[in-house]
């Protein structure tokens, strides 16, 4: 360790020499070597003293000396003699360095590093300034306020804990931002200075103060060496510049050594910690971590490091001890992540809008010669898109809304002709029209991956979602869907359609949280067919994927209040949109009783739509009917819920499609998410007539032909309607229902009493409570995420299914579990639909659900996906190599949203940001949808501690050694080793310790070798420099073999008007076909003629043909190393399979060949003779005991040697 710190001592001393290097154009030079009391006095020469005020102050730090802003409102007044030496140039340059303490805060307005301006307290429109501050990265010119100020943020608040680099240049307009030596913007535009300022005074000129009155000051920050050029520098000075800060980091972390007693026993306690007989109590991935900092406290502890290093690693040390203690009988479940899903989860199928029963009965119905169904058969069977033949256009993206690229009614027609033709394969047996009715999803499954648009996006999700699931339900069974593909298409539902549908009903498109805009939240900004549609597609997914969660979530929006504004009965006048639209007390506005009501239990019920326009109100009744009905098919009567309430809103909306005068109104007001509540559209009455749309026989044949309940409206809109069909035309209009209405849902006229099935209503016994209701578990849905997402398990539930009052119970009773009681207890370990059967004394059934959802106990995400961030890059990987001591953030991506996440250290943020990473490690992390099921990833990253690589100009060439490059270029040769890894030293050819050498103006070419030893482990790296001369070079005219150094082989001819090739070396007289001659012709352009003058052509193949100097040499300065080019210039490539490329690239790049003056009388096997002085070398400068097969330099001269 002390030789290590001696050997940077010595780097120091030169890099902190460097920081003293001068030039004319370096004005103003603070290096804060020379101070006075509060005076600092300026390195560079004229330039002004700065004062050190409040508690500013200067310190030592190794062999630096650094401005320390303190921890109040310290800073360093520059004067505004600095301010004129700004505004005396338009090419300007400053340059500092900075450090900000771990524990330092960048929140919040302020921060600034430097600022000049001409008032101590700008504001929006007054107050000129250029200025740099730390909370965003940002550099900005001011006109005047803040209001017209031009510059680039990077962004994000600036690293803290370790010193970093920042220049500005500007040149007239053009300003570049450098952070550690890389441009992070070019901003135009910037005003001069000259322009800007003009007679003005730049009165205020600090360092830590911002130049706004409420700003906070830069605080626990230290400055290094600030400069201001009357120059703009270039990349490579600014580079240069930044390479500066290792020798800084160096001294933070080194000088002055510190007392490690507390670190030491921090790691005492650390290692019982993780080696008690209580570790086993702890979260497997936070006594990782704190191994980490314990392998990284060890080296420090080992001495030689300052005191900010030690309390630091201290503070890591106690932190990690925290969280590992925090994490006390905490576990993480890894999980099956092969399990299969359980699909038997109780519901009926198909059960989406029809059932088998449906089509027993139609069939039967068929058969007898029913007028009415068969005509309604025969307008499916001979629909367009009814037939097994239609085609289907399936887009990648559908969008809907936006003035241009619409094409959702792709989509509207895919899920129509998919559904129709279902119709008819349930219905006929038609199996042709199964199988284009599963071509026709699949095609769909495999093509599209987003439902976008403006915000009418919503209407597509919930439209064609719930039309394309319904579909699939009727197809489930269907055994031509082919390996996975029903699989495939549950897994596109959940994917692409649930995650928008369930999106826009939590958050309404960010109009329920309404963030700013005024007045509040605005849950009921969208009118309520937009969540009506979301909702019946949720609940048909639900079904579809047997998920008892989802089915839940879409049952809850529309059976329970999510905001708490309805009130029952609702006696305002006005009634305000301010709840969801499509929860059943707000979508039936009210209810009130009528004498134009004769039937329908005598009410009418205004809804929520009803003064909006005919057609809206119209469009929702039918969503809702079809959601009533699917819910009816699986065990749930929405019909009857809250009252019968949506039978009244049933009759008021018929009503309307008849024009009825004297319908009951109460005044409504609709106010939109930028509207104030005392504004808005106030509706004093319906809008008739409403639109008689292909639904009315879903009414009539569920409440008459079903419930035997007269509904004397409904019976005229329905024979307005007639027999009706289903999807078609070329409006969005005709796809909002799926229809056929009529051929669906014919029964014998009105049911007689005896043939009513008894209606039952639920109530539930759960946690000590009795709930009148049928779900338990994802009832709570709104913008928010909740954790709690469903029902532990481990509960008990009583299930109680109601008679009507005065029933008399059969005691007929079945649940599809098996039992045969009436009630059941129920334990929660599993979710599940359970359904009660009951018949009564006419024989009739009725059935009764629950849908309990258990948390953990649904569909997982279908998509959740590893993914690491590093260096600023999202990279979708678990597994990733990193340097020693980096840090990366880890994610899961996921599809559903409103997740949750829980990571092996037990952390549950949205990403985990590991700690420095000292090993290889394992990782895991779950991420938990809104059900709870858990998608577990695993990562891993491993560790790299040393990266070769080569910077030329500021560009990184990793794992190159190898470079050419042209006279005054810069290059550093080292390799890139993280300044946090121990037990490194570094020991040039030269003689240099350092781990980079720097080769500023390139001018000869050569090689450099490097020893070291990188975290205890040793080796070494040859780096070669070849430096290209700018003109071609001079050869002397006689006969050379053209060697390839790299291939060991040689220019060879192979006969006239044949290619040449590049071969090894010939003997005896073949020898011949490799001799050269090089004929210059004074402006050093050659013909290259064979010794059986035979001459070589652009093409590389050799003719007789006299040459017309077509060829010149390119020489590596330094060097006997040449390429090869024509006139053009191409240069040419040379093979390891010995062909040659003639239009390599017009740059000399590796300089492979060397010009061998031919001597027939070269040795075929040299030795050293006992005690002589013979040196031997090879072409690369490397010292032999022995010549090698080819070009050797023995005794200074160049020798060929033959094959030994």
């Amino acid at each position: 360790m002390r030789k290590l710190f001696i050997t940077m001592v010595l780097a120091l001393l030169t890099i902190s020499a460097s920081l003293k290097a001068q030039d004319e154009s370096l004005v103003l030079h603070y290096d804060f070597r020379s101070v006075d009391g509060t005076t600092v006095h300026s390195a560079s020469g004229g330039g002004p003293n700065a004062t050190l005020k409040n508690n500013a102050r200067v310190e030592t730090m190794g062999e630096y000396n650094v401005l320390s802003l303190g921890t109040a409102n310290g800073y360093l007044d520059m004067t505004p003699a600095a301010g004129d030496l700004l505004k005396a140039s338009d090419n300007y340059t400053i340059s500092a360095y900075y450090c900000v303490d771990d524990n330092a805060s960048l929140d919040g307005n302020g921060y600034f590093l430097w600022a000049f301006s001409t008032a101590s307290a700008c504001t929006q429109t007054e107050g000129k300034y250029s200025a740099y501050r730390l909370n965003a990265q940002r550099i900005a010119t001011s006109t005047g306020g803040y209001g017209s100020e031009t510059g680039f943020s990077v962004g994000n608040a600036s690293a803290k804990g370790r010193w970093i680099h920042v220049a500005y240049t500007e040149n007239a307009t053009t300003g570049r931002l450098y952070i550690d030596g890389e441009l992070k913007a070019t901003i135009s535009a910037m005003p001069r200075n000259s322009t800007n300022y003009g007679n003005a005074t730049i009165q205020y000129c600090w360092l830590g103060r911002a130049p706004f009155s409420g700003d906070s000051y830069l605080k626990s920050t230290l400055v290094a060496d600030f400069r201001l050029y009357n120059r703009t520098l270039e990349a490579t000075e600014v580079s240069k510049l930044a390479g500066e800060t290792r020798g800084l980091e160096y001294a933070y972390e080194h000088s002055p050594e510190g007392d490690n007693s507390k670190l030491l026993a921090a790691i005492a306690e650390a290692e019982a910690l993780v080696n008690g007989s209580e570790a086993g109590m702890y979260m497997p991935g936070a006594l990782a971590d704190l191994q980490d900092a314990l392998l990284m406290a060890g080296n420090i502890a080992a001495g030689g490091y300052s005191q900010t290093l030690i309390d630091r690693h201290v503070a890591m040390l106690t932190d990690a001890m925290s969280v590992v203690r925090a994490t006390t009988g905490m576990t993480f479940d890894m999980g099956s992540l092969e399990a299969a899903y359980d699909t038997n989860r109780g519901f009926i199928h198909p059960g989406g809008l029809h059932t088998q029963a449906d089509f027993d009965r139609i069939k039967a119905q068929i058969a007898a010669g029913n007028e009415k169904v068969v005509s309604a058969y025969n307008i499916l069977k001979n629909a367009e898109y009814a037939q097994p033949t239609i085609q289907t256009y399936p887009v990648e993206t559908i969008i809907r809304g936006g003035t241009t690229g619409q094409n959702y009614i792709n989509a509207a027609r895919g899920a129509t002709m998919a559904y129709q033709n279902a119709l008819r394969w349930k219905i006929e047996g038609n199996t042709s029209c199964a199988a284009a009715g599963v071509r026709i999803l699949k095609a769909w499954a495999n093509t599209c991956k987003l439902v976008s648009g403006d915000s009418n996006w919503a209407l597509a999700a919930g439209l064609y979602g719930y039309e394309f699931a319904q579909a699939a339900e009727l197809l489930r069974d269907y055994d031509g869907w082919g390996n996975n593909g029903f699989e495939n298409f549950k897994k596109w539902m959940l994917t692409v359609w649930y995650p928008g549908c369930i999106h826009f009903l939590r958050g309404r498109n960010g109009t329920w949280e309404n963030i700013g805009n005024q007045g509040g939240i605005r849950p009921g900004h969208y009118w309520s067919n937009w969540p009506l549609c979301n909702a019946l597609a949720v609940i048909s997914i639900g079904i579809l994927c047997d998920d008892v969660f989802i089915y839940n979530q879409g049952m809850s929006f529309l059976k329970y209040d999510q905001v708490g504004t309805f009130r029952d009965p609702r006696t305002d006048d006005l009634i305000l949109n301010d709840g969801c639209t499509e929860f059943w007390g707000n979508l039936i506005v009210t209810t009130s009783e009528s004498e134009l009501e004769t039937g329908a239990y005598g009410k009418l019920g205004q809804m929520q739509e009803s003064g909006r326009d005919g057609g809206h109100a119209a469009m929702a009744l039918g969503l809702a009917v079809d959601i009533a009905h699917v819910a009816w098919n699986q065990g749930d009567d929405l019909f009857s819920y809250m009252d019968n309430r949506l039978a009244a809103g049933i009759e008021f909306t018929a009503a309307c499609t008849q024009n009825e005068t004297g319908l009951p109104w109460t005044n409504y007001k609709y106010v939109d998410c930028r509207t104030a509540w005392h504004n808005g559209w106030l509706m004093t009455a319906p809008a008739e007539p409403a639109e008689v749309r292909n639904y009315w026989g879903t009414v009539i044949g569920h409440y008459e032909g079903v419930k035997g309940v007269k509904m004397p409206y409904a019976e005229k809109a329905y024979q307005q309607m007639g027999i009706d069909a289903g999807g078609m035309g070329g409006t969005s209009g005709g796809y909002d229902h799926l229809g056929y209405s009529v051929l669906m849902n014919t029964y014998d006229g009105l049911a007689p009493a005896d043939k009513v099935p008894t209606l039952l209503t639920p109530r539930m016994e759960y946690d000590g409570q009795t709930i009148d209701h049928n779900e338990l578990g994802g009832l709570k849905n709104n913008y928010a995420v909740d954790t709690n997402k469903a029902l532990p398990r481990g509960k008990t539930v009583r299930l109680m299914p109601q008679l009507p009052e005065g029933e008399e119970d059969t005691g007929n009773w079945k649940w599809n579990t098996g039992e045969t009681t009436k009630d059941i207890t129920i334990t929660t370990d599993r979710s599940y639909a359970y359904r009660a059967t009951y018949t009564n004394k006419n024989g009739i059934e009725s059935q009764q659900v629950f849908t309990i959802a258990v948390d953990g106990d649904c569909v997982p995400s279908q998509s959740a996906t590893p993914y690491i961030i590093y260096n600023g890059e999202t990279i979708s990987t678990d597994t990733l190599t990193v340097f020693y001591g980096e840090t990366v953030t880890l994610g899961i991506w996921g599809t559903g949203g409103y997740e949750s996440y829980q990571w092996d250290n037990g952390s549950n943020g949205t990403t985990l940001v590991t700690r420095p990473l000292v090993r290889a490690r394992d990782f895991a992390g779950a991420y938990i949808n809104q059900g709870g099921a858990r998608s577990v990833c695993q990562f891993h990253i491993d560790i790299q501690n040393m990266r070769i690589q080569t910077i030329v100009n500021g560009h990184v060439m990793v794992d190159t050694v190898d470079v050419t490059v042209n006279k005054g270029d810069q290059v550093v040769f080292g390799p890139y080793v993280p300044d946090a890894l121990p037990g490194c030293s570094y020991k040039w050819s030269s003689g240099q310790t350092t781990r980079t050498v720097l080769i500023d103006s390139a001018a000869v070419s050569g090689t450099y070798t490097l020893d070291y030893t990188v975290n205890g482990e040793k080796g070494q790296i040859v780096y070669t420099l070849l430096v290209n001369d700018d003109k071609d070079c001079a050869i002397a005219n006689g006969e050379y073999m053209i060697y390839d150094r790299y291939n060991d082989t040689y220019l060879t001819a192979n006969g006239n008007n044949l290619s040449c090739t590049m071969s090894q070396k010939a003997s005896g007289e073949d020898i011949s076909t490799q001799v050269w001659y090089l004929e210059n012709d004074g402006s050093n352009y050659y013909n290259i003629v064979n010794s059986d003058t035979l001459f070589l052509t652009l093409a590389a193949k050799t003719s007789t043909t006299t040459g017309r100097y077509p060829f010149a040499f390119r020489q590596a300065l330094g060097t006997d190393y040449y390429e090869l080019h024509n006139k053009y210039p191409y240069y040419w490539l040379f093979g390891s399979d010995g062909k040659i490329s003639v239009s390599k690239s017009k740059q000399p790049t590796t300089y492979p060949l060397m010009l061998i003056p031919y001597n027939a009388n070269a040795i075929s096997n040299p030795t050293i003779q006992d005690g002589g002085a013979t040196a031997i070398y090879n072409i690369m400068g490397q010292k032999l005991s022995q010549p090698v097969k080819g070009l050797n330099i023995i005794n200074g001269k160049k020798v060929m040697v033959r094959a030994r």
